[in-house]
């Protein structure tokens, strides 16, 4: 579908002359009257996944946040110790990252996601 700016200065719909607009006549299960292909379908679905990982990505060091003071108080933990467990978990992430870095180069796809 394309779009274009008329003369009158608002936006037209440029379909072909025999084609049915899809700003008058939106089909049933249209959002606001636009059709959607199967492959902007596609794309509409990897960017909420995609917003989706990244928001649980981030999700252990909340956790982490939330709990230490109940962790430094149970377990008698000094400043040092709860600051370093924090750390050591970007450590960890870190070197699980160069040492995984490799996987989809060397394995098939499928073990490569599953590692």
């Amino acid at each position: 579908m394309r779009w274009n700016k008329s003369s009158q200065g608002s936006f037209a719909n440029s379909a072909p002359a025999g084609a049915a607009s899809s700003i008058t006549s939106a089909p049933a299960g249209s959002a606001c009257g636009i059709q959607l292909t199967a492959a902007d379908r596609v794309w509409i679905i990897v960017l909420i996944s995609g917003f989706l990982g990244l928001m649980v990505d981030g999700m252990d060091f909340m956790f982490l946040a939330s709990s230490l003071p109940k962790l430094t108080k149970d377990l008698r933990l000094s400043d040092l110790q709860a600051g370093s467990l924090g750390s050591y978990s970007l450590l960890g992430m870190a070197i699980g990252g160069a040492r995984l870095n490799f996987a989809p180069s060397v394995l098939p796809m499928p073990q490569a996601v599953a590692v």
